[in-house]
């Protein structure tokens, strides 16, 4: 099965827009308690971002950071998982280290 693919624009800066929008949406549904209308808005939002490449170090550390929001803050390298997993969280854990 592939993801869906779309081009972003070449600097990232709507990659990142839409990585702060969900950043702005989780924080006011952690404020507000708006459990649904947030988390159908935060799934479309999500399928965005899944979707569209990353060109930038910044498109990726931005990316990277709603890797570990997923996980819940925490991102522990399970070495019993599939290899395919502990390299995907192995590279999310360098982008997250590179960020400033």
């Amino acid at each position: 099965m592939r993801l869906p693919y779309k081009l972003g624009t070449m600097d990232d800066t709507d990659l990142v827009a839409l990585c702060r929008r969900a950043e702005a949406i989780e924080s006011t549904h952690d404020e507000h308690g708006d459990g649904c209308a947030c988390a159908a808005l935060l799934d479309d939002i999500h399928k965005q971002i899944i979707a569209t490449a990353a060109r930038t170090l910044e498109g990726l550390i931005a990316k990277a950071r709603r890797v570990l929001w997923c996980r819940g803050g925490e991102l522990h390298l399970d070495m019993d998982a599939a290899d395919d997993m502990r390299h995907a969280m192995a590279i999310v854990r360098d982008l997250l280290a590179l960020a400033p």
